[in-house]
């Protein structure tokens, strides 16, 4: 792999695998160290019950493994590009079910990096930002490989830093408030006549 021709598209997409990879990691390291608050979040989410133990149980640990393993693919240089694949096809997958939550449960909480706010277009936007670049990583092939891996995990953790700092600055700014209005909001001093 030519590092210089490639690295606009190649290391953005390695960065993003890189920065999903490392947030799989500490969101799944979180949901085994708060096992009470993720079946919470889940209660909100309206699952069958056995659907919902299931995930209770395996969603941590599939996390973190798949985070940690992406890691380790790309600092080896081994089966690097099946681990972006696995991390596009989880984030894939979790902008889906957020899109299905916001429609079933709109006030639901995603329970993303152990928040309790609702499952926003932003948390939709931010497991699709790394759906995207991981999915842009195995098109391209060719991770950088070691030592230049340094500066990929370095710039994916640097995205994964915009990308919750930018859905925390619109959840504060009003960016993430549902289409719909509450009953709880229908009732605040500022909605009275």
């Amino acid at each position: 792999m030519d590092l210089a021709a490639d690295f606009p598209a190649a290391w953005i997409g390695w960065a993003a695998v890189a920065g999903g990879a490392g947030l799989l990691v500490v969101s799944g390291l979180d949901h085994v160290a708060h096992r009470d608050r993720l079946t919470a979040t889940l209660h909100g989410h309206a699952l069958p019950p056995a659907v919902m133990s299931g995930i209770r149980r395996l969603l941590g640990p599939v996390e973190a493994l798949v985070g940690a393993a992406a890691l380790v693919a790309m600092c080896t240089g081994t089966r690097a590009i099946s681990a972006a694949a696995v991390v596009a096809a989880l984030y894939t997958g979790f902008a889906g079910y957020l899109l299905r939550l916001r429609r079933r449960a709109p006030y639901a909480s995603c329970g993303c990096l152990g928040g309790g706010e609702p499952a926003g277009l932003v948390t939709v936007l931010r497991a699709a930002v790394f759906a995207v670049g991981a999915a842009a990583a195995v098109v391209l092939k060719g991770c950088p490989g070691w030592p230049a891996v340094l500066f990929v995990v370095a710039a994916g953790a640097v995205i994964a830093g915009i990308v919750v700092t930018a859905a925390g600055v619109l959840t504060l700014t009003g960016g993430s408030v549902p289409e719909t209005h509450s009953p709880e909001s229908a009732n605040s001093p500022r909605n009275a006549s």
